[in-house]
């Protein structure tokens, strides 16, 4: 089509697409019409060629392949591809339910400013759905931008559409076209990358959830919303923060695996009646106890996927199950033990006195008998957020740090402790590969992959044991943070000590 030309649209597409205008005809020589299924009057949007497109040229090509990609997944949060085909021409044309109502981001952000958390949680989890259902596909978006997401008020709910997707390709494809620039897109496909792994998208949905909450798209996580927005002044509140700060990690590596397990930190955003909003209850005020209280949380929000269940039976140590038996018994006394012994009945046969201590020193524990142990030990000492567990971790280094740990050297400094880690790890649970990475100064990331049954109540034990031991070897100022633990679907286990 020359410049200057108008495009008149044909009046029937398909011999029963009837279109009744122009949504938007772009420089690639592919244009979307606004129409009607003419037996049973559904609105439709329909892509054409332009007609100056030969029927057998690249943008002909790439109908046929978009066809394929957005045939495999449907969904309630995916403008759906309804039909496809060729016109009298022998063009090929593609037919969608029509997506052309309701708000984009920018529209709404507009009219309302930036969103409540638990608003913004609510169309993110409908995104990450969507995006669920296209990676079970292997198809990735790719390209997620402001206007590809549409939200239409349906009484007090708001529901989403995910449109126009004209980026997306299959996880194998081998030369998809150029992703242009969005304020949106991860760092490695603004550089230039094909963006075919799911991390890309993880992180667009991250920067939905960031655009809605502070009205921009980029910047820093704990920022403050845009001026004249109605939370003008407010900082994002922890649960949030967290969420985006995993989100929208300049490695893909280290974001949420895929976006089931995003989808458990977006949950919390959103109360229910049987779980108040997070930020309104009292945080805790030791930062461990505040990693594995919000870990325990994304648990529960029953949102994503779990660890899958390994295909064997995984064994702690005996003796660090023993030492957390007597923390137990020193710290709550003689009627928190009778409740626990009731809770967790195995426990008794742990002990010196019952004559199992042979078998138990050869073969271990149950990994699941110490998780449920410190489980039941927080119930009825603790207030329910795995509070207790760095306490109970703490006596089990004053009570000794070699009972637990024999080969460690006698004259210890945090650097060793740390350099340990593996040693540690090993142990007191028989699971698992743990391995020391990233170290500077004094700081080091800590990553444990492949256990067989993981527990998060037995990674923030050991979480808490690593940090006990820093401070017992003169590192007063000590932390260690727990981000992300395989039994809750992320990849590894992640510490960050300090000290």
């Amino acid at each position: 089509m020359t410049g200057g030309q108008r495009y008149a649209p044909p009046p029937i597409v398909g011999t029963k697409y009837a279109v009744s205008g122009v949504l938007a005809h772009s420089n690639t020589g592919i244009i979307r019409l606004l129409g009607e299924h003419t037996s049973i009057q559904r609105a439709v949007e329909i892509v054409v060629l332009d007609p100056s497109e030969p029927p057998d040229g690249p943008q002909a090509l790439w109908l046929r392949k978009h066809a394929k990609i957005l045939g495999a997944a449907s969904h309630s949060n995916l403008q759906s591809l309804l039909d496809s085909g060729l016109d009298e021409s022998g063009r090929p044309y593609l037919v969608f339910e029509a997506a052309n109502t309701g708000s984009t981001i920018p529209d709404l952000l507009t009219r309302e400013g930036t969103l409540p958390a638990a608003r913004a949680g609510r169309i993110v989890v409908q995104v990450l759905e969507a995006m669920r259902v296209l990676h079970r596909s292997r198809v990735v978006i790719r390209g997620l931008g402001p206007d590809n997401v549409v939200i239409t008020r349906r009484g007090d709910e708001d529901l989403i559409k995910l449109r126009h997707l004209t980026h997306a390709a299959f996880e194998s494809d081998e030369d998809p076209d150029p992703v242009p620039y969005s304020p949106w897109a991860a760092p490695e496909v603004r550089r230039g990358g094909l963006g075919l792994e799911v991390s890309a998208d993880v992180f667009s949905a991250g920067a939905l959830l960031r655009h809605l909450l502070t009205g921009h798209p980029t910047g820093s996580t704990s920022g403050r919303s845009t001026p004249g927005s109605s939370h003008r002044g407010n900082r994002l509140d922890d649960t949030a923060r967290r969420a985006l700060v995993r989100a929208l990690a300049e490695r893909p590596e280290d974001r949420f695996p895929n976006v089931d397990v995003f989808m458990q930190a977006v949950a919390l955003l959103s109360p229910t009646d049987l779980r108040p909003a997070r930020d309104e209850m009292p945080l805790p005020a030791d930062p461990l106890v505040a990693d594995l209280h919000y870990l325990m949380l994304r648990r529960n929000t029953r949102h994503g996927t779990l660890a899958a269940p390994g295909t064997g039976e995984a064994r702690a140590h005996l003796m660090p199950v023993l030492l957390v038996i007597e923390a137990v018994y020193r710290l709550l006394g003689t009627e928190a033990w009778a409740q626990l012994a009731e809770d967790v009945p195995e426990v008794e046969a742990l002990l010196p006195g019952a004559g199992n201590t042979p078998q138990h020193l050869e073969n271990g524990v149950p990994v699941t008998t110490l998780s449920r142990l410190l489980s039941a030990a927080d119930d009825i000492g603790g207030v329910g957020d795995l509070g207790l567990i760095p306490v109970l971790a703490h006596q089990v280094v004053e009570r000794g740090l070699h009972r637990v740990f024999p080969a460690l050297p006698t004259r210890l400094s945090p650097e060793a402790l740390v350099e340990g880690f593996p040693y540690l790890w090993s142990q007191v649970q028989r699971q698992g590969t743990a391995s020391v990475v990233d170290r500077e100064g004094c700081s080091a990331r800590l990553v444990v992959r492949y256990q067989t049954e993981p527990q998060l109540e037995v990674s923030g034990f050991i979480a808490a044991l690593l940090r006990a031991a820093l401070r017992s070897v003169g590192a007063r100022e000590a932390e260690v943070a727990i981000t992300a633990v395989e039994a809750l679907g992320d990849g590894a286990d992640v510490y960050r000590a300090t000290w």
